[in-house]
């Protein structure tokens, strides 16, 4: 019998884990804690998170198609953000966990 007091989940358990799954590694938690700030390119962004233009590439490639990212180009450059409202609220939730919550 479920418990009324708690309403069931909607989300599709295979969606979840992809989006978990996308969210596993800590460089792109970081370039999503940034373009949800502001647009970044990706000297500047690469420069910012100490990782190489080549790795910070791969890891936005996964988030673009994903659609957590958006992309707009000028010219020669490409600028990364992120009006997700999944990421932010994602973040909001990493964000309020306690610290040492995930050591083992």
């Amino acid at each position: 019998m479920q418990d009324e007091a708690q309403a069931p989940f909607t989300f599709d358990p295979n969606e979840a884990a992809n989006l978990l799954d996308l969210k596993s590694s800590p460089v792109r938690i970081e370039v999503l804690q940034r373009v949800t700030m502001r647009e970044w390119d990706v000297n500047s962004l690469a420069t910012d998170l100490t990782v190489s233009q080549s790795a910070l590439s791969q890891h936005l490639s996964k988030l673009r198609a994903a659609l957590l990212v958006t992309t707009r180009r000028s010219a020669q450059q490409v600028f990364y953000s992120s009006d997700s409202q999944a990421v932010r609220e994602i973040l909001k939730v990493l964000d309020s966990l306690e610290p040492g919550l995930t050591d083992d």
